[in-house]
């Protein structure tokens, strides 16, 4: 028996179709019992982006579903359907009397992918197949901490974290739209989530008491704390290995859509072609007053009625742009007053050039965007891979499957074969490189344009998914096969020399279908 945790890391519709063809792959593994590579997979975590494709995976996994039709139903849905668009008409609808972007996309995300279907679904499901663990993963605002949508069999399932437990009960209605919506509502893209106001249960009757004596916290995006979902894949193991040194999964495929190149911000420098300032506004209306006023005299005067009532128009439009000016003044200096991080005066704000206001502006959220994306996220993201890259347990159990692998530009593959540390055959073609590097260069959406359409983007992640595990499992074998030169898996008790041998079993199916890739990387991509 063999058992394989796979992580699903966020990045938008990136992750989800990239993480999609590695899925398809994995079922199109047959083993000789006529079960599939993805049969193996007991423990599945995941991340925003990730977590649209493991919802789904899980949705259809716990309904008996026809699989092949899930993965070209869920393709089709993510290259053609406009998800975004969807929640931006309907947040922008005149009959719509709320504010909330990310409950928009809650409604968008019923309606494409799950219809109402509840988490119950995967609670009820868990332990009765291949699966028996599964995590979908936000963050909890209140103490930056993981907060798990979970489910695990023998009712050791965990819906929140050790600050915010929900009852079993309460997270079986749950929508599993609304677990995405946690999952992928990024910082500055969407507003965070209240629980648990803003989710469906909570206008239920039967739900009042809980509702009222809950704690009110705020759930965001998982990435901001574990991009890559392996905490809860380790806490799977640990609760698996029952208190044993060894490991209990065989194997842990990390899968991952994160750019290797993320580029310092650059300081913003706005031009500054003139001078204008907010307190330009006050001139204007004085001057629209005075104007106003002194052709009401003169026309008042030479009895021309038609221009009288032009010049006293003229007047209160200054008048009530002067009002306006005054008002949105006392506001500004009010609000800086209660937001600024440094005292500043705001009435000098208020005369100083608009344009030198945007590139303070500028420069500031950048290096909060820096902060966020490349200092915070990195340095969390860099302790996770420690948890499981320098624990020797895992050795002979991991592979990282890296949506950037096979591109020239980034991928570790050039240096291995000058230094002789890689397999020649598993050389990208040239084909495949092109198509890795449109994959890794698409940008973090949560949905894909006309010009990504026309460019073939869905069909190169999707590709990129199904070769790069192709690629990583054959470098897989061809590793364990060196480094058991000297000691052999029976012997070595740090290999899981079963589940190994099911891997071996793959092997001619993988060289066949790596020559297929080397010519057509997309050979295989749902039409």
């Amino acid at each position: 028996m063999a058992e394989i945790g796979y992580a699903l890391s966020g990045g938008g519709y990136r992750a989800a179709t990239f993480h999609l063809g590695t899925l398809h792959y994995m079922r199109h593994l047959k083993l000789a019992d006529g079960r599939s590579l993805l049969d193996l997979v007991n423990s599945i975590s995941t991340i925003s982006g990730g977590t649209i494709t493991g919802l789904w995976y899980m949705m259809n996994y716990a309904k008996g579903a026809d699989m092949d039709k899930a993965f070209e139903d869920l393709f089709h849905k993510l290259r053609d359907d406009d998800v975004i668009g969807r929640g931006v008409d309907s947040l922008f609808a005149k009959d719509n009397p709320g504010a909330s972007a990310i409950l928009e996309m809650v409604k968008a995300y019923d309606e494409v992918f799950f219809n109402e279907e509840t988490f119950s679904c995967i609670l009820d499901s868990i332990g009765k197949g291949n699966v028996h663990h599964f995590s979908a993963n936000g963050t909890d605002f209140a103490n930056a901490f993981a907060f798990r949508f979970q489910a695990s069999p023998k009712n050791r399932s965990v819906i929140g974290n050790s600050e915010h437990r929900i009852p079993l009960a309460i997270a079986r209605q749950v929508k599993l739209s609304e677990i995405l919506a946690v999952s992928s509502c990024f910082p500055g893209g969407f507003e965070p989530m209240t629980w648990p106001d803003d989710f469906a249960f909570a206008s239920k009757e039967e739900n009042k008491e809980y509702v009222e004596g809950a704690e009110r916290f705020q759930l965001m995006d998982g990435g901001i704390v574990d991009n890559q979902g392996l905490e809860p894949l380790l806490l799977a193991d640990s609760s698996m290995a029952k208190g044993s040194d060894r490991k209990a999964h065989d194997l842990l495929i990390i899968s991952d859509v994160k750019k290797p190149d993320i580029k310092s911000s650059q300081p913003v420098n706005i031009p500054l072609r003139n001078k204008l300032a907010l307190s330009h506004l006050d001139i204007i209306s004085d001057v629209l007053i005075a104007i106003g006023v002194g052709l009401c005299i003169l026309f008042g005067l030479l009895g021309l009625d038609m221009a009288f009532g032009f010049s006293l128009c003229l007047t209160v439009l200054g008048v009530i742009s002067r009002t306006a000016s005054f008002v949105l003044k006392r506001i500004l200096v009010r609000t800086i007053k209660e937001v600024s991080p440094v005292p500043l005066d705001g009435k000098k704000v208020w005369s100083y050039p608009i344009m030198k206001i945007a590139t303070l502006a500028g420069n500031r959220l950048g290096s909060l965007m820096q902060m966020s994306t490349v200092i915070f996220m990195k340095s969390i993201h860099q302790l996770r891979y420690k948890s499981v890259y320098e624990d020797k347990g895992w050795d002979n159990r991991r592979i990282n499957n890296a949506i950037y692998e096979m591109t020239t530009e980034y991928g570790a593959w050039v240096g291995k074969v000058k230094n002789g540390n890689y397999p020649e055959d598993l050389v990208p073609s040239e084909a495949m490189q092109k198509n890795s590097l449109a994959a890794t260069n698409m940008a973090t959406t949560l949905w894909f344009t006309d010009e990504d359409r026309e460019a073939k983007t869905p069909e190169a992640l999707f590709s990129c998914g199904q070769y790069n595990i192709c690629m990583n499992l054959l470098e897989y074998i061809w590793k364990l096969r060196r480094d058991s030169s000297n000691t052999t898996l029976e012997s070595d008790p740090d290999n899981p020399e079963g589940a190994h041998q099911l891997i071996f079993s793959l092997e001619k199916q993988l060289r066949e279908d790596w020559e297929k890739f080397q010519k057509d990387p997309m050979f295989m991509v749902i039409k």
